[in-house]
């Protein structure tokens, strides 16, 4: 709506201020030409910040990534509506001000007379404005290179969600006794309180599985010495020497993302 509101409005700034110069057509695209290429930076600038979420992995980047591609996209369509459907509509629909009419309201002057000594002496020293600009700025990047880069903490669910495959033609006994070697590899761990396992998903649902993939839920004691980097790193290596299959790590609530987000 911005875009298409600076648009309409400048549009109806010109068709007043030059009432009865020329046609209503050549005023809006003289109006539009005018605010077409700040409208355009300024919808560029709100675009720029939203795609370091492109950047991001993990769970934060399944769940910020959609939005940033959502936002970008209503915003450029809105851009593309304020430089070519608003100045059309504007041309046939808009009507100049009534003559003795202010063209702003009260608020709105009270602003402008505040604001217009700051503008005129911004633009009257502009090296003094450019120079203050920069002695902000650089401080400030300088500080954000030294802030932490995680946009999210990471989760501790106190569980593991390993889901392991066996190759499509095994059989269900197969499946079954494979996944038994995973679940007692996996309790010899001191840290792990218990271990649940559930293979295959039914055909009739939103999230089907094969009986050759298996969901291994691993709960973790709340009192552990080592750290959930350390078990994943060791649980890793552990299962590596159970013949037969291959484990994926994650955890419950990052499994849900995952499929919710696919």
């Amino acid at each position: 709506m911005d875009a298409a509101i600076i648009m309409a409005g400048n549009i109806i700034h010109r068709m007043t201020v030059h009432r009865g110069e020329s046609p209503r057509k050549q005023l809006a695209l003289r109006a539009a030409s005018e605010v077409g290429r700040p409208i355009a930076f300024a919808t560029l600038i709100v675009v720029a910040v939203f795609l370091p979420l492109f950047a991001m992995s993990g769970i934060e980047g399944k769940i910020y990534m959609p939005l940033a591609a959502a936002v970008i996209a209503a915003i450029g369509a809105s851009l593309v509506l304020a430089l070519t459907l608003v100045p059309v509509a504007s041309a046939l629909v808009l009507r100049p001000r009534p003559e003795g009419k202010a063209e702003d309201v009260w608020v709105v002057r009270r602003l402008k007379q505040a604001y217009a000594p700051v503008l005129d002496a911004c633009l009257g020293h502009p090296k003094t404005v450019l120079l203050i600009a920069f002695l902000i700025t650089v401080p400030t990047i300088v500080a954000g290179l030294y802030l932490g880069s995680d946009f999210m903490p990471k989760l501790d669910e106190g569980a593991f969600l390993i889901q392991t495959i066996l190759p499509p033609e095994a059989s269900l006994d197969q499946v079954d006794r494979v996944n038994h070697q995973f679940e007692d590899a996996l309790r010899e761990f001191p840290e792990v309180e218990d271990v649940v396992r559930r293979s295959g998903r039914a055909e009739r649902t939103e999230d089907p599985m094969p009986h050759t993939m298996s969901d291994v839920l691993v709960v973790l004691k709340p009192n552990r010495t080592r750290s959930t980097e350390e078990l994943e790193h060791a649980m890793r290596k552990r299962l590596e020497s159970v013949l037969g299959g291959s484990a994926l790590f994650t955890t419950p609530l990052g499994r849900r993302i995952g499929l919710a987000v696919w």
